[in-house]
């Protein structure tokens, strides 16, 4: 049932959600674990035994999955291929995500030795997810920082002494650190950091500087893609032979303001304040005067209500916040807000053409690394099914396919509350059984907190 009957609401929720629930200005410590989803949910990449307590992919083969009865949960009925090892035990991913967004030499995880050590023997992980960041790997454009890639493959390492299985994140939150986040270099950022001091990290997704930058991004301006796809390029030609590395995770939790409005009006506004809110954008017009901005008559109006909520809430939200927000509401003027058609569009449309691009540019140095892509966040955090279209795969299609989908489940219960509730695991599988969630045959939860 929806709730929040004012569209003041909508407000909040727009900078509640902007991240999904995602970390803070530090990426997470070993706090926050990862696991996998109900095992008939989960398929995960071809693997064979190094030992009794880690699995590493063997890049080439191809594993020749023994002649057995179906497993009792039905896998090969969903159209996923479970990975078993000699003993016809299906192998579990069960890990760490760890890394610094920044404020720490060459954005390393925390952990020594030792640490990693512990986590492999006393806590049980086989898994790691690792942070690294588009800024550190082409700081300027067009050109690669090795002696950060050497960083890294020392850390490698270290994880491969413990048995443990790499996945590559390149890891954003608020876009970058120019707009006060982490992830996206100063070169593909506009603008700069408006601070917003007192307020919850996560209103800076509602900043001129991440919302222009984003946008830019996923509009492919000056072919901003290309780039991100270099260096995608430039990670995997150095680590394809690494031993540790079985996948990349090409961004974390993608996000673009207009998708989030879509949903956040899906989710919290009835049909009468929605039908109010769609009625008021088709006064919206351009006028030349304006420079190209968009005009409304009851844009001052909703910047008040803005004000008057974030007040109730004890927030102090920067008057450039406000007026980037009212903007991104009187812009889209088809009176379809919360019918999910920008969530359509960014999701089915920009985001998968932005990692098509990125496959591609992987496959010409490493045909063999699973691949991983996050849906749009704020969505399918919170267990609502994919709009991600179909994406292709250069080495072939049917078993040959290494593309997995990689979830979060990072709810607004968590961010509210600091804990799951309940539902949150049932809406996650009925999301996660839909049409174009069925179309991913490696399935893999990417983000799962509070294990430890």
């Amino acid at each position: 049932m929806k709730k929040y009957l004012t569209l003041t609401s909508l407000v909040c929720f727009l900078f509640l959600s902007a991240c999904g629930g995602s970390s803070s200005d530090s990426a997470t410590s070993s706090n926050s674990a990862q696991t996998t989803p109900p095992t008939e949910d989960l398929a995960t990449p071809d693997a064979k035994p190094e030992g009794s307590a880690s699995i590493s992919i063997t890049k080439g083969e191809q594993l020749s999955l023994p002649q057995q009865e179906p497993l009792p949960h039905s896998l090969a009925s969903q159209g996923i291929q479970p990975i078993v090892d000699k003993q016809h035990r299906q192998l579990i991913l069960n890990g760490l995500n760890s890394g610094y967004g920044k404020d720490s030499y060459m954005r390393r995880f925390w952990e020594t030795p030792d640490d990693l050590r512990h986590e492999a023997v006393n806590l049980g992980y086989n898994t790691f997810r690792y942070l690294i960041f588009w800024d550190h790997v082409m700081p300027t454009r067009g050109h690669i920082n090795h002696d950060y890639l050497d960083d890294i493959e020392e850390r490698l390492g270290w994880l491969h002494d413990e048995g443990f299985n790499v996945i590559f994140d390149m890891h954003q939150d608020n876009w970058g650190q120019q707009c006060g986040g982490n992830g996206a270099p100063a070169w593909a950022s506009i603008g700069e950091t408006e601070p917003a001091p007192g307020a919850p990290w996560w209103i800076m997704a509602a900043s001129p500087c991440v919302v222009d930058s984003s946008n830019a991004f996923f509009n492919n301006e000056d072919n901003i893609q290309e780039e991100f796809a270099k260096a995608w390029r430039a990670v995997a030609d150095r680590f394809s032979d690494h031993p540790a590395v079985i996948g990349y995770d090409l961004m974390n939790e993608p996000t673009q303001i207009d998708a989030i409005a879509d949903q956040m009006v899906h989710d919290m506004l009835d049909g009468a304040t929605t039908g109010l809110l769609n009625f008021a954008t088709l006064w919206t017009s351009w006028p030349a005067w304006s420079g190209g901005e968009p005009e409304n008559g009851f844009e001052g109006l909703l910047k008040e209500q803005i004000k008057e909520l974030a007040a109730n809430e004890g927030i102090t939200v920067p008057e450039i916040y406000v007026d980037k927000i009212s903007k991104v509401l009187i812009s889209r003027n088809k009176a379809d807000w919360g019918k999910l058609n920008a969530v359509r569009e960014f999701e089915g449309e920009k985001l998968t053409a932005m990692y098509q691009r990125v496959i591609n540019a992987i496959r010409e140095v490493d045909k063999d690394t699973f691949i991983f892509v996050e849906p749009f966040t704020v969505s399918v955090n919170n267990g609502d099914p994919t709009f991600l279209s179909k994406l292709e795969d250069p080495r072939g299609s049917g078993e040959k396919k290494r593309l997995g989908y990689i979830p979060h489940l990072y709810p607004r219960d968590l961010d509210l509350s600091g804990n799951y509730q309940p539902n949150d695991f049932l809406t996650l599988q009925k999301g996660m059984k839909t049409k174009s969630s069925l179309w991913w045959k490696t399935k893999w939860l990417g983000w799962w907190v509070g294990l430890v």
